[in-house]
């Protein structure tokens, strides 16, 4: 919509707006986090680190072939 008000394109106002210092991100982590559940959550990782990784596949593939 600004493009057009401008009779630009929209990469034109990205770039205008980006030297402006004006940009949108999107925020990496939650901000939210309890320190003490994260750990207790990665304590209980733990306990399955002597297990084997198992591999599931859901593809639905037919083992015959053509």
């Amino acid at each position: 919509e600004i493009a057009e008000e401008f009779s630009c394109t929209p990469s034109a106002i990205w770039r205008a707006l980006k030297r402006a210092g004006i940009t949108l991100k999107k925020t990496t982590s939650y901000r939210e986090q309890d320190p003490e559940k994260v750990r207790q959550y990665k304590d209980s990782l733990e306990v399955l680190s002597d297990l084997p990784v198992v591999y599931i596949d859901e593809t639905g593939i037919d083992t015959y072939l053509h």
